[in-house]
């Protein structure tokens, strides 16, 4: 099933299509889309009993119609939350603890937010607040799948200094020794040409 993705940065198909390049799986998958863009407000939307979520492919519609464009991080959020409360998660096979949102910002500097909440064992639920963290594009797939599996912990990827977690931000922080080979950076550079060529993206 597809990671969920929310954008809230302005409708420029071009950079997108860039973006959600850069956010596949080039590392294990040979360049598969992985993400899966929500663009509606509606949970119920969100998936069905019979069918998972399929990954948004490149490149988008030129009818692109996006309900959280220009909308603040903290009303996905609030939708996640209400997503956790109106569905059940064993039907619906949504993970509401993990979300990527590309926002104004981060398309500007080629960067994404994070948002992860952990199971409470006293709450015996998610706990309220979502840790958020800005990472590379091209690191955030690694991160979100470890996340996904639990094969590491969000306090894995981020600092643990004095000013962290404030607000429920934290700085990204790269696994040391961690770095994408050069074949699988020139294999995603080849891909964006191929975009370029074509006038899809920038």
């Amino acid at each position: 099933m597809a990671g969920l993705l929310f954008i809230t940065a302005s409708t420029d198909l071009k950079r997108l299509n860039r973006a959600l390049t850069f956010l596949r799986d080039w590392e294990f998958g040979d360049g598969e889309f992985v993400q899966k863009v929500i663009t509606t407000r509606n949970a119920y939307e969100l998936d069905t009993p019979d069918k998972s979520l399929e990954a948004t492919e490149v490149p988008l519609p030129e009818d692109f119609d996006n309900a959280w464009t220009d909308a603040p991080l903290a009303d996905v959020e609030g939708y996640m939350r209400d997503c956790h409360r109106s569905l059940n998660e064993s039907v619906y096979r949504v993970n509401m603890s993990l979300f990527l949102v590309l926002d104004e910002e981060g398309l500007g500097k080629g960067e994404i937010v994070l948002c992860h909440r952990d199971w409470s064992l006293e709450l015996d639920d998610y706990e309220d607040e979502f840790r958020k963290t800005r990472i590379p594009l091209e690191q955030a797939h690694a991160m979100y799948a470890n996340l996904e599996v639990s094969n590491m912990e969000f306090e894995s990827f981020v600092e643990d200094g004095e000013g962290e977690g404030v607000g429920g931000w934290w700085t990204y922080r790269p696994i040391d020794g961690v770095k994408i080979e050069e074949d699988v950076i020139a294999q995603r550079e080849a891909e964006i040409e191929k975009l370029r060529g074509l006038g899809l993206v920038e």
